[in-house]
């Protein structure tokens, strides 16, 4: 069983387009989100970390958790705090954290600007320049014939919650968390897309133990499930535990 978190500018609905092998129970972040009631300077990894390990505990079999992007951070925080709950990670196309104050100052503006964006532009213009980023550049017709587009209307999001959770998931405030992926125990997978450098980069520089690996699906970018989803599915048949 996996338990799979979309990412930011997601839908629960992301994950039903890929064909999965295993059953699949979708999370929720906007309706996650909305419920935490966040103050200024509230920790948002920490508090939704701990709601969502709730729902956890009330399984009866310890699940695989897969994070998509911001998901794959979030995932990340979850199975820190609690990794006797799980059976697997699979992190896909997330970063670890920034590693500078001058860094987070930097991204902090940068997430600022997106979080005015998504509240206050229109939606077709703000969607175009976010899809235009270098990182989520799809790989080219000829190479990802089985691409499947992610299409994202305005009625389907509440965009004060994107406004406010871009600001309080932001990067700046997330914690650099590569020795804590170096002593997790519980065997994570990292799932990169060939033609996202950056990402693809950052995980390889990770001080990886033994039950720890990291999958490059070619012909993928950013968006690896949805660009590739037959190499990104074949790549969990031994991420998944039996």
């Amino acid at each position: 069983m996996i338990v799979a978190i979309h990412g930011f500018l997601g839908l629960p609905s992301d994950w039903s387009l890929i064909p999965f092998e295993t059953d699949i129970i979708p999370v929720n972040l906007w309706n996650d989100f909305r419920e935490l009631n966040l103050k200024d300077g509230d920790d948002a990894f920490g508090s939704w970390a701990e709601r969502f390990l709730d729902s956890i505990r009330a399984m009866k079999t310890k699940p695989t958790l897969l994070g998509y992007s911001l998901g794959g951070r979030l995932a990340l925080h979850v199975l820190f705090r609690r990794p006797a709950l799980f059976a697997a990670g699979i992190i896909v196309s997330a970063h670890p954290g920034l590693t500078s104050d001058q860094a987070r100052r930097e991204r902090f503006r940068n997430d600022e600007m997106w979080s005015r964006r998504f509240a206050q532009d229109s939606w077709e213009t703000v969607l175009r320049d976010w899809n235009a980023q270098k990182s989520l550049q799809a790989p080219p017709a000829d190479g990802a014939p089985e691409s499947i587009p992610l299409r994202r209307d305005e009625h389907d999001f509440d965009r004060g919650l994107l406004s406010r959770a871009m600001r309080s998931w932001s990067l700046a405030r997330q914690a650099d968390l590569r020795s804590a992926i170096h002593e997790c125990p519980v065997p994570l997978t990292f799932v990169n897309g060939g033609l996202d450098t950056k990402f693809r980069e950052l995980v390889a520089q990770l001080a990886m133990t033994r039950s720890q690996s990291h999958i490059v699906i070619p012909n993928a970018g950013h968006r690896v499930p949805w660009d590739q989803p037959s190499a990104f599915v074949a790549s969990l048949r031994t991420a998944v535990p039996a």
